[in-house]
């Protein structure tokens, strides 16, 4: 096992990711899997509190997590009266002193693809793997954790969340759910046992940002298949640092606090073109575009949390303040009207004959403010509940740990009806034929393809469920 885990690691920190999916899960497999942050979470300390290393039992971990989807967002039904007509490619605008160009450019709504919402994500399987080990005895110790995706090692799927889709998927999507979760991830830490009682930890959570420059020279303006390209592409890495504090003054009770700051994946492109026998009224023959997409940002976290045991129960619990009004999407863009969260964890553990079985709840409210206007974020407060079972047997090589649990995360059903007076863009608003003059008819009233429009509501679940192997040293 250790073999294996040593050809893992050096194919880990080849490349390096962070995900959301931890954020999600917690430590999968552990007796209190939901409480992550507020108590000793073996190898997934590593990630949750890294200072609670010292007081885990050192070794590996190895096995397999898999995520099963059931989720939908369903479409109020648009009136008929709201579509756009393919006499917007002859419209001016009316305004208080004759007309004047289009602010916004729909295409005709028979022209889109079919409005629609996301559908549940593919059940994705991980392979997780990590482990701890003492650098100077009962003093400072190492840990490592990683995730793998066994289908695709990353998947970044931008998306607007206003009209603007309109010209893509026409839909709406989960904005902190799939494409999140389908990601390498990779975390390390140290933990310094200050006195027998109390550790401070540090980690590092791996991001990988892209920056990509291409000059494009087309030959001929009527005719862009024809064109010469030179791509210059540029990954950088780059750590975010968190930090933690743990304090057990007696086998039977703790104290947890920590601090991730925020972290995310960049993709940033440049295209420079250059035309044959063109100039702006600038006199240049150069177009540049730029686009900037922002991927599985997580913002500032903290967090406080206990465990108490008696005999053989334990209680913990803990609390988590998330820093969601500075949220970045996926578009480089930062919602105005987004608002920080306190999310609620607690657990018991029983420790029955060498078995220790383990129940959580938590729940998680969202950051995201009942969707009236012209935006479309997608997400839902969530009750999360988790079951954890696991044996210990002894061989000559040492412990083995036998770990299986289950959670299901339940997406408490929302309704967002849409309003005009809300902040809906008209985007063909009252108009006059650029060849004519005349009104036109189809202009008068409110139209938009905002695939949001007029409302919609999400609801579902989503499990996740693991089988790990752990080896004491």
């Amino acid at each position: 096992m250790r073999i294996v885990f040593i050809f893992l690691f050096y194919i880990v920190v080849t490349s390096l990711f962070a995900s959301s999916f931890w954020e999600f899960s917690g430590a999968v497999g552990e007796s209190n899997q939901l409480v992550s942050r507020g108590k000793e979470s073996g190898v997934f300390s590593t990630y949750f509190n890294p200072a609670a290393i010292s007081f885990s039992k050192k070794g590996e971990q190895f096995g397999l997590i898999h995520i099963m989807h059931s989720t939908e967002i369903k479409l109020f039904n648009k009136p008929e009266s709201s579509n756009i007509t393919e006499d917007i490619f002859n419209a001016r605008r009316k305004t208080s002193t004759g007309d004047a160009a289009l602010i916004y450019r729909p295409l005709p709504t028979n022209m889109l693809s079919e409005r629609g919402g996301a559908e549940s994500a593919d059940n994705i399987t991980f392979l997780s793997f990590g482990m701890l080990r003492e650098i100077i005895k009962d003093r400072l110790t190492f840990g490592f954790l990683a995730l793998l995706p066994i289908k695709n090692m990353q998947v970044q799927t931008p998306f607007f969340n206003d009209e603007r889709e309109q010209y893509f998927s026409n839909s709406l999507h989960f904005e902190l759910y799939n494409d999140r979760f389908q990601s390498f991830s990779l975390s390390f830490a140290l933990s310094l046992k200050i006195t027998d009682y109390i550790s401070l930890g540090a980690g590092g959570l791996g991001s990988m940002n892209s920056y990509a420059t291409s000059g494009v020279y087309i030959e001929d303006v009527s005719n862009q298949k024809i064109s010469s390209m030179q791509p210059e592409i540029e990954v950088n890495t780059s750590l975010t640092p968190y930090f933690g504090l743990y304090y057990k003054p007696t086998e039977f009770s703790s104290l947890s606090a920590t601090i991730h700051f925020p972290y995310s994946n960049r993709v940033e492109a440049t295209s420079e073109m250059i035309f044959f026998n063109f100039e702006d009224e600038d006199g240049s023959n150069r177009r540049s575009q730029t686009f900037k997409n922002e991927f599985n940002y997580e913002p500032l976290k903290i967090s406080i949390g206990g465990e108490l045991k008696f005999s053989n129960i334990g209680f913990t619990a803990q609390a988590l303040y998330s820093n969601w009004s500075n949220y970045i999407n996926r578009m480089g863009e930062t919602p105005d009207d987004w608002r920080d969260t306190i999310s609620f964890a607690g657990g018991v553990n029983i420790e029955i004959k060498g078995q220790l079985v383990g129940f959580d709840i938590s729940y998680t409210p969202t950051a995201i403010p009942v969707q009236t206007g012209r935006y479309n974020y997608v997400d839902n407060d969530r009750l999360s509940t988790a079951l954890s079972w696991s044996d210990s047997y002894s061989f000559d090589f040492g412990k083995l740990s036998l770990k299986l649990s289950a959670q299901i995360h339940y997406l408490i059903e929302r309704e967002n009806k849409k309003s005009i007076n809300g902040g809906v863009i008209d985007e063909f608003p009252d108009s006059i034929d650029i060849k004519t003059g005349a009104d036109i008819e189809s202009s008068y009233g409110f139209q938009s393809n905002n695939p949001g429009y007029p409302g919609f509501s999400s609801s579902g679940w989503i499990g996740v469920f693991s089988i790990l192997l752990s080896l004491e040293s």
